[in-house]
């Protein structure tokens, strides 16, 4: 949802893109669709997308129902699995995309 920054802040959780009056929601950054004009919204999203293995995959479920697979970046840190060898560097040290060769078969994220 578009929001206007130049407007009494609501009060829900936003992010203003670097340049204009744009604001977001938060959860439309680093999702993988720009939604800023200028694109700021998917920038260094690394970090961002890498969470605690233990503490963010632990028990989760898909939408399928099946518990998610996660992939654990060589920093230590991890992404969803799905995310591993699909073109976009997901892990801050980009170990998500090394090693791979076009030829994986990595199920969608859901």
């Amino acid at each position: 949802m578009l929001l206007l920054c130049h407007v009494p802040k609501v009060q829900v959780p936003h992010f203003q893109c670097r340049t204009g009056n744009e604001c977001w929601m938060v959860f439309y950054e680093c999702d993988y669709v720009p939604d800023c004009r200028d694109n700021s919204d998917e920038d260094h999203c690394e970090e961002k997308r890498a969470v605690d293995c233990e503490l963010d995959f632990q028990d989760k479920m898909a939408s399928d129902g099946k518990p998610l697979q996660s992939f654990q970046c060589d920093n230590g840190m991890c992404i969803l699995g799905c995310r591993q060898c699909d073109g976009v560097m997901d892990c801050a040290d980009n170990s998500d995309e090394s090693g791979c060769n076009g030829t994986e078969v990595i199920p969608p994220c859901q």
